[in-house]
């Protein structure tokens, strides 16, 4: 076999591999990990991986079986008769799935025959289709066989993890490599009460199964009614509704969970004996969502255990349905201002779920429900954020290059032999004279090295807040942007485009320039050391730290006396909550007013994501914006209107940011204006390799400097010659 030879690794010349070995059959429709786990190796082999799925006849319930339930009925005597009890099912997308045929679908009544074949087929297929990751998820015996069989072949494994159940203790993760979830919320959960470090995936949702092209917004829609799920507490609110409003219609769908003993005990409670609510429709399982979504004007999801990442908020989302959710696990994350929260006393998310609210404190949540039935403008409102929370959260594309990008760095870890230490059975550091067996990396390890090796688009600043495990999902969530920026640029470049310049003249750009390559005027230097001393007096670091004013003298000195208008992006928030801060001594603000001070006929607007030290005063505006969203660096683009002699970067500090706001200073600012863009680290260069050569085909202009402590980079926008 052919190898490709990446620094001082070998990979083979052959698509990378995945192996789904789980005892939980994936075609399973009354499981939200099972369908995510699916859509993950779809996207995979989308991006070229080769996929191979082994599994078991077990499902989460039995309504779950609706896509094989007549497969199964027909095969299953004959393979339970056989001492290969295997099937083989191809399912609708071409992925094959590799089963055990059990007598029972409950994974609890699995035999140890059916486990011992299940074990069997999943170590035949580590050693003949030679996977270089296994995927899984359960802390059960035989997940922790295959981890550790994949660990004694040098295969990472990796874990996806997305409920709250396995706080108690961390032998299930001994020999994994990496565990993906699908929210923050979970991955912070895990963080505080494990000390794991989980990497959030998103949620992975084909919107070709679930968005309907048209709505008819009648219902009020409630997916699997069990306790855990609210269901008590919808039925609460149905019964109340059946009195006051009872033509809204409520359309309950069955998964795990059976709407009839709710409500009967619901009703018994509260009307003194059992009644059936006529304003509730109750639909059976659904093989496709598509028509119940297409009924539905609003989702009711108050989940009341925690939540990581429910799919029913992220399809309604991506529907452009408004939902009413608890403030309670993942599920905010999910909706974001497309939902209404309900808050809940802490009892109501304790186990037995079965807990009713006092008729008044619904009423609050019951005239909401009842406003986005009867005002069409406030609906309209939540209709939009909804599809907007879609379109930005619930990208199905997104997130399949962010886990895509993850796998193949966490490979490249794997090989390399970045391991933490060598653990024993017990989930403490192996003693010496224990038998050896090959180290495997911590979450936290794998963390570290995926960040190291996804230097180029690591988000730089010296007052990060968030953690590693923060730190690597922005990092993920940026490296789609950064390839849709760089599409974007590449796309703009007419047929017949303006020629590059020669080639040594672009290497010479591309590669830093010392700050004295600037060669300023003796009237620069002045205006550089005044516009120093303003830096320092209002306390910024752009002089006391990088010696920006060089820059800042070479590009404003002779517009001094100038009418004119420049934004600066980042305005140097204390707030420690906000990723990239300037720690509680920061000054917000500072470089704006030294920039108003020394350019007296200029307009000066500054933007941060902060919204908390927006301020106004003379000639200096200042606006919310969050460079990650394009739309919200086009919004802000609205509100100050005229065109820009300059935009300065001094926000997140990372590509994908950064990037964005390129393509925004080529529409905002003048021709001839300039974009700088402060504290580039060295590893970023490879993005801007690519970029600047874009930009001079395109006509612009651009160089690189390295100042004392990081890089800044230079566009001119075409139009004017270089000051």
């Amino acid at each position: 076999m052919g190898v490709a030879m990446t620094g001082s690794v070998a990979f083979p010349q052959r698509a990378p591999r995945i192996l789904w070995a789980n005892r939980y059959c994936l075609l399973d429709t009354s499981s939200g990990a099972s369908i995510t786990a699916r859509q993950h190796l779809l996207e995979l082999v989308r991006r070229g991986w080769e996929v191979a799925v082994v599994g078991a006849t077990v499902f989460d319930h039995e309504r779950g079986q609706v896509l094989v339930r007549d497969f199964l009925d027909e095969k299953r005597p004959e393979a339970l008769g056989s001492d290969t009890p295997y099937v083989k099912i191809t399912d609708a997308d071409n992925l094959t799935h590799h089963l055990v045929v059990t007598q029972h679908w409950h994974c609890d009544a699995m035999t140890n025959r059916e486990l011992n074949a299940l074990y069997a087929l999943a170590v035949a297929y580590l050693d003949e289709f030679a996977p270089d990751v296994v995927y899984f998820y359960g802390l059960f015996a035989f997940d922790l066989l295959i981890a550790e069989e994949a660990q004694c072949r040098e295969i990472l494994t990796v874990a996806m993890l997305v409920n709250p159940n396995y706080v108690g203790g961390v032998r299930w993760c001994r020999d994994v490599d990496l565990i993906l979830t699908d929210s923050q919320a979970t991955a912070s959960f895990y963080q505080e009460k494990a000390g794991l470090q989980l990497v959030p995936m998103g949620t992975f949702i084909d919107p070709a199964k679930v968005v309907v092209p048209g709505h008819e917004r009648r219902h009020v829609l409630f997916v699997n009614p069990a306790p855990e799920k609210g269901a008590f507490l919808v039925a609460e609110i149905a019964y109340l509704l059946a009195q006051r409003r009872p033509d809204i219609v409520f359309e309950v769908v069955e998964s795990r969970g059976s709407w009839g003993p709710i409500a009967e005990a619901v009703t018994q409670t509260l009307a003194g004996a059992p009644q059936a609510l006529p304003n509730v429709l109750v639909t059976p399982t659904q093989a496709d969502m598509r028509p119940v979504y297409g009924r539905a004007r609003v989702l009711l999801a108050p989940s009341l255990w925690w939540e990581s990442g429910a799919r029913v908020i992220a399809e309604a989302m991506l529907n452009g349905i408004p939902a009413i959710i608890t403030a309670h696990g993942g599920s905010p994350e999910m909706a974001g201002d497309g939902g209404i929260q309900l808050q809940l006393p802490p009892e109501f998310h304790e186990p037995p779920y079965n807990r009713l609210l006092a008729p008044e404190a619904l009423a609050p949540l019951i005239d909401r429900l009842v406003a986005l039935f009867d005002d069409e403008a406030l609906y309209a409102e939540y209709v939009a954020k909804a599809e907007r929370v879609g379109r930005e959260r619930h990208s199905l594309a997104h997130n399949a290059q962010r886990l895509d990008t993850t796998l193949r760095a966490a490979l490249i870890v794997k090989r390399r032999g970045v391991c933490g230490a060598k653990q024993s059975g017990n989930g403490k550091p192996a003693e010496a004279g224990e038998a050896s067996k090959p180290a495997v990396t911590q979450p936290e390890d794998t963390t570290r090295a995926l960040l190291a090796q996804l230097m180029p688009f690591v988000p730089h600043s010296a007052h990060w807040a968030g953690g590693l495990s923060a730190l690597l999902q922005l990092t993920l969530e940026g490296v789609p942007s950064v390839l849709a920026a760089l599409q974007q640029l590449a796309a703009s470049i007419p047929t017949r485009s303006v020629p590059l310049d020669a080639p040594e003249t672009v290497a010479g750009v591309v590669e830093p320039q010392p700050l004295d390559a600037l060669a300023l005027t003796e009237a620069q230097r002045q205006f550089a050391e005044r516009l120093a001393e303003r830096f320092d007096h209002y306390g910024s670091d752009k002089h006391r730290v990088h010696g920006y004013e060089a820059v800042y003298a070479h590009l404003l000195a002779g517009c001094a006396q100038s009418q004119g208008a420049l934004l600066e992006i980042g305005l140097g928030t204390c707030h420690l909550d906000t990723p990239s801060n300037m720690g509680r001594e920061g000054r917000p603000g500072a470089s704006v007013r030294a920039f108003r001070d020394l350019l007296p006929g200029f307009r000066v607007y500054g933007a941060d994501v902060d919204q908390r030290i927006l301020f106004e005063e003379e000639r200096i505006r200042t606006f919310a914006v969050d460079q990650t969203r394009p739309e919200s660096l086009q919004e802000l683009r609205r509100r100050i209107a005229e065109p820009l002699d300059l935009v300065i970067d001094d926000g997140l500090h990372a590509p994908h940011s950064n990037l964005n706001t390129l393509l925004f200073a080529l529409e905002a600012l003048k021709p001839g204006g300039w974009l700088v863009i402060e504290d580039v680290t060295a590893p970023m260069l490879a993005v801007w390799h690519i970029v600047l050569p874009l930009l001079y085909a395109l006509g612009h202009k651009g160089r690189i400097l390295q100042c004392r402590e990081a890089l800044v980079v230079l566009v001119q926008k075409e139009g004017l010659k270089e000051r």
